[in-house]
């Protein structure tokens, strides 16, 4: 069955939607969040709820700059992942993740 209807979200869901992004990718201290914290799709969909309904300038003073502390999750849970995992990353590899983790801050 085939819904011709367009989604329409309020400004509450789309902040809600914001902010549990937010905490995925930068609270979130579960190793297997990696999966969705890096995700270039998650990026995409964030990108596209920070312009939706007029808030695109303030959410970029939000990220203007990155607390150390939101750094320092994705580093650790990234350290976590390998010990779990009994493998190291290649570094061009943990960078990418690092940066995808911590999009859309600019680092």
């Amino acid at each position: 069955m085939k819904n011709d209807e367009g989604l329409i979200l309020s400004r509450e869901e789309i902040n809600t939607l914001i902010n549990a992004i937010i905490y995925l990718k930068l609270t979130c201290q579960e190793t297997g969040s990696l999966l969705y914290a890096g995700s270039p799709l998650i990026n995409s969909a964030l990108d596209k709820f920070l312009v939706m309904y007029g808030y695109k300038s303030d959410w970029e003073k939000v990220f203007e700059n990155l607390p150390e502390v939101n750094k320092k999750v994705v580093f650790n849970k990234i350290l976590a992942s390998e010990k779990e995992s009994g493998a190291l990353l290649d570094e061009k590899i943990k960078d990418l993740i690092i940066n995808y983790c911590l999009h859309p801050y600019k680092i």
